[in-house]
């Protein structure tokens, strides 16, 4: 709990944020950084300075706190938030694929992947090999004899038939989420109260935006179904199923509206418009969530999950900053992309 408090203090205040939007380049925006934190980092960067690498910078700060605040916690909780250090590897697993099929070299791939996860998750080396596989079908080889073999070999047949590396994203993602859910039964009944709002909003929400692209793009219900997990938190597999086979996108937008998280879906213009609101919308209300938590005298496991989501939000608005400055936006444009 001392070292939540002492990494919330170090948190970005929302006024410091708006400063940060208002450098005219990035150079000025990384010097402001290295009064405030992050110093060590920013003096290993490279030159020229760009916004992929400062994404990376930031994406890896965060993975490092979610560490510092996973290994201290309770064995009671300990799986279920481990699991949120787990969804680097999943995209580690998923950028890994798509360098090796664009032919990216060993160290072109390794400087896209977040390799401090790894080492939490005690992988370094594996990822590291992998990195250097020659195509998208040594990876799945390499990677026999570990939890994902079961997927990477299904979607490793869909590949070979279309040459499409769509299915490894989301089967992946399916199995994630899946997992996450089942991390999440798994935790003692005052646990599972305290996490539940940031769970569900989490599973759910991944689900519904799923299903919701899917109608959008025209998929067949028996593909949208393959997409999504087959476990949910606060919604019903009726409501779901309901979803899935409605008529077209805005019957089942209408559907979701009149669902218990309705209140975070509009209709729009076009659906696009309509699924990016409604992502925007269920990250700030898990952030919101997160900011009003308080840290109290005895250990919840809202404590560290509520930084953590925090910290998620701060790499969030770190790097839509970096890429507003980078393509040239007012002040004003990119505040309009935060999360405040």
């Amino acid at each position: 709990m001392v070292k939540v408090g002492s990494e919330r203090s170090a948190l970005l205040s929302e006024d410091k944020l708006k400063m940060l939007t208002e450098h005219r380049n990035l150079k000025e925006f990384v010097s402001d950084l290295r009064e405030i934190a992050l110093q060590e980092k920013i003096d290993k960067l490279q030159p020229p300075i760009t916004s992929r690498k400062l994404e990376k910078l930031f994406r890896e700060d965060q993975v490092e706190s979610y560490c510092k605040m996973v290994q201290s916690v309770p064995d009671t909780v300990f799986q279920f938030l481990k699991i949120y250090i787990q969804k680097f590897e999943y995209e580690n697993l998923k950028t890994i694929l798509k360098a090796v099929n664009v032919g990216l070299t060993n160290e072109e791939t390794l400087n896209r992947i977040l390799l401090p996860a790894e080492d939490f998750l005690g992988n370094h080396d594996l990822f590291e090999r992998i990195t250097a596989a020659i195509d998208v079908k040594a990876v799945v080889g390499m990677m026999q004899e570990t939890v994902y073999t079961e997927v990477l070999n299904a979607a490793l047949r869909r590949y070979e038939e279309t040459k499409s590396l769509q299915f490894f994203d989301v089967l992946l993602d399916k199995m994630y989420y899946e997992n996450f859910t089942e991390a999440f039964k798994k935790l003692p009944t005052k646990e599972q109260k305290t996490a539940f709002l940031y769970a569900s909003l989490d599973a759910d929400g991944f689900a519904l935006l799923a299903i919701l692209r899917g109608k959008a793009l025209n998929h067949d219900p028996h593909w949208i179904r393959l997409a999504i997990p087959r476990v949910h938190l606060n919604i019903t597999g009726i409501t779901v199923e309901a979803i899935i086979t409605a008529e077209d996108f805005e019957h089942a937008l209408g559907i979701v509206v009149e669902s218990s998280y309705g209140r975070y879906f509009t209709k729009a213009e076009t659906p696009e418009t309509a699924i990016a609101k409604a992502e925007q919308a269920l990250k700030k209300a898990r952030f919101e969530h997160a900011r009003k938590s308080r840290i109290k005298d005895t250990f919840s496991i809202g404590t560290p999950l509520g930084f953590m989501v925090q910290k998620e939000a701060e790499t969030y608005n770190l790097i839509a900053i970096s890429l507003g400055i980078e393509y040239g936006w007012s002040s004003e444009h990119i505040l309009q992309t935060l999360l405040l």
